[in-house]
């Protein structure tokens, strides 16, 4: 049964209504457990499991000393945004489920061998070619980026470096699924002289 919000009426009988009454408290008590501990869960009643947020059509109204978060569509799903109060600016908190700010991806690896070195974010490989002065390397998403407009940070680790090398990077190829760099240097049979190159994905 619905919930009644007429229950009791004034000029009926409690017991009459009691039957309605109870339906009320049951009809309570399953809407105020949707996300929270029940009211008969001891010292946890009415705190949080979790937060669902209906996605909304349109940017909430906010009054001065308040702010919104709330959700709505981004592109094909929904992500979380922020509204500042007197109906000010909005901000996307999220972007493919990823808080905007935060490092998609991340590894350090031996640009010779091509093995990890450490911990690695969300990468599978790195897959590398040595040259004679060029390092090409695939580095491939375990899930994959919304798109290819993410920033590509890269560092070599030039140990033993002999006198007058110098290191710089050639063109990164972006994808969602992976990017692709390469790490150049002014001389030949010289990449041996990487021990390491450490990449982040933002």
């Amino acid at each position: 049964m619905a919930y009644q919000n007429n229950i009791p009426v004034a000029t009926h009988y409690l017991q009459n209504d009691q039957p309605a009454i109870l339906e009320n408290f049951v009809d309570l008590n399953a809407q105020f457990s949707v996300d929270h501990d029940t009211l008969v869960a001891g010292g946890a009643s009415g705190k949080h499991l979790k937060v669902t947020l209906p996605e909304r059509a349109a940017d909430p109204v906010t009054a001065a000393g308040e702010i919104s978060v709330y959700t709505k569509d981004s592109g094909t799903q929904p992500e979380i945004f922020y509204r500042q109060e007197s109906n000010g600016l909005v901000t996307q908190i999220t972007s493919n489920g990823y808080p905007i700010s935060f490092i998609k991806a991340f590894v350090t690896f031996n640009a010779v061998t091509g093995a990890v070195i450490g911990t690695a974010y969300n990468v599978t490989g790195p897959v590398g070619v040595v040259g004679t002065q060029t390092y090409t390397c695939t580095i491939t998403f375990t899930t994959p980026m919304a798109d290819a407009n993410y920033t590509v940070l890269v560092t070599p680790d030039l140990k033993n470096t002999p006198v007058g090398l110098n290191a710089y990077f050639g063109p990164i190829v972006k994808a969602a699924a992976n990017c692709v760099i390469q790490l150049q240097t002014n001389a030949v049979n010289s990449m041996t002289s990487c021990s390491a190159v450490f990449l982040r994905i933002a």
